[in-house]
């Protein structure tokens, strides 16, 4: 069962289901912005974890859905701009929520 503030919202409804289609195309978008970017995948040697630690060596570099880890905490992120000791997370949304909204 879907908690009331993660609701899946495109089960039952097309024109949800739609406008979640169109979050894929704002990522996109979004991604054109960052033209030399690298999307971060597994392969069958390398988890996206393991392949964004080799990538984050580059002193400068932008990734796509990078993982990364720290004690229990694991985030997949957007975009991830390395540029030499500093980090930059961007998340692309489509839309907010007001999650207050949706507890009725």
């Amino acid at each position: 069962m879907d908690r009331p503030q993660y609701a899946n919202q495109t089960k039952d409804d097309a024109f949800l289901k739609a406008l979640a289609e169109g979050g894929y195309q704002v990522e996109a978008l979004a991604r054109c912005y960052f033209p030399e970017g690298v999307f971060v995948e597994a392969n069958h040697s390398e988890s996206v974890l393991d392949a964004t630690k080799r990538l984050l060596e580059d002193e400068s570099i932008t990734l796509f859905e990078a993982e990364i880890s720290h004690q229990r905490y694991l985030i997949r992120t957007d975009i991830l701009i390395k540029h030499q000791n500093h980090l930059k997370l961007i998340e692309i949304k489509a839309k907010s929520i007001d999650s207050l909204t949706l507890i009725e």
